[in-house]
């Protein structure tokens, strides 16, 4: 079970970097409005990803409170808040 939460705290890592990145591009270049809107859609696209793993990593988290105790859940609650800000 925190192998599943583990996997998906590193895929929220990745994409929060990768959309950091993205937004960071889209603000600094000068882009043609296509290619623009484009970049954003992408972007867009990655946002309701990551809002479908922290769903997922949520409901995992609800699954160890009950296997493995608090103390397991409090670690990774702490981490799903850090997702969350």
């Amino acid at each position: 079970m925190s192998e599943e939460i583990q996997f998906l705290h590193d895929e929220l890592d990745g994409i929060t970097k990768e959309l950091e990145k993205s937004i960071k591009e889209i603000e600094k270049k000068k882009m043609k409005p296509d290619a623009k809107a484009d970049k954003i859609a992408a972007v867009q696209d990655r946002i309701q990803r990551a809002k479908d793993i922290y769903s997922n990593f949520r409901v995992e988290l609800r699954d160890v409170l009950k296997e493995k105790g608090r103390i397991a859940y409090t670690e990774w609650e702490e981490k799903g808040h850090a997702h969350h800000k």
